[in-house]
This record gives structure tokens, C-alpha cells and sequence, in this order.
């Protein structure tokens, strides 16, 4: 747990003074911090337990500026999906869409599963 807090830290600190580009007053500040003290040590990887209203604000500062929660507690940044996996995940929550009978003309069960034969058979 020692040294991933350091390594923690080490993620604060690029964060801070590599892409935010602010002192520790400023960087204080903007986690609502009182004193550049409580930022000392988070860099250090000296704080025991880390307040939600500053982890908000580290999650915050990192996605403003092109990282996202993931990297800043593990060091990798988030997998992006591909066309494919974005595609597929449409269609199958296209084919979980449940339809009210009441909403066919007809409003028999062979409405409803010929809708859903020609969802199945949609092109991929």
C-alpha cells in the first residue's frame, strides 16, 4: 500500500506541475485546501486517507486536462472501445428494447416477434 501511494503521488504531482501547471498554494486552493501542506503530502505519498472533495478535484483537474480517474490511481489510462465493440453494444441494446404490445395496430404476438426477428437479422 506504501508504494502505491508513492506512486500515487508521483501521478499528483505530474498532474500538478506538468499539466496544470500551478504551484502548491494554487493547487491548494483549488482542492479546497487551507495550506499547500495537505499537497506535500499527497506528492509524498504520506497521506493516510484521502478526503472525497479532494479525490473529486484530483479526478477533476485530471480529466480537464486529458486524463481520467483511472490513470490518476493507477498510472493506465482507460481502454478506449473500437468502432466494433461501440457497434455491437448498440445492437444488443437495441435487441433488449422491450415494445408494448398496445403500440401495433394489430397488437397480436406475431407483431411483437416478427419485430424481433427483423432486429436479429439487422446488418451488422
Amino acid at each position: 500500500m506504501e508504494n502505491w501511494a508513492k506512486e500515487f503521488g508521483q501521478r499528483v504531482y505530474i498532474l500538478r506541475k506538468e499539466f496544470a501547471k500551478i504551484n502548491q498554494g494554487q493547487f491548494a486552493k483549488r482542492l479546497g485546501q487551507r495550506s499547500p501542506t495537505a499537497v506535500t503530502r499527497l506528492e509524498r505519498g504520506k497521506t493516510g486517507r484521502i478526503n472525497l472533495d479532494i479525490l473529486a478535484g484530483l479526478v477533476a483537474l485530471a480529466n480537464e486536462n486529458g486524463h481520467d480517474a483511472n490513470w490518476l490511481l493507477t498510472g493506465k489510462e482507460a481502454a478506449k472501445p473500437d468502432v466494433t465493440t461501440v457497434a455491437t453494444s448498440l445492437k444488443n441494446a437495441a435487441l433488449a428494447i422491450v415494445i408494448p404490445v398496445s403500440t401495433f395496430s394489430v397488437g397480436s404476438v406475431a407483431d411483437v416477434l416478427g419485430l424481433a426477428s427483423s432486429l436479429k437479422g439487422a446488418p451488422q
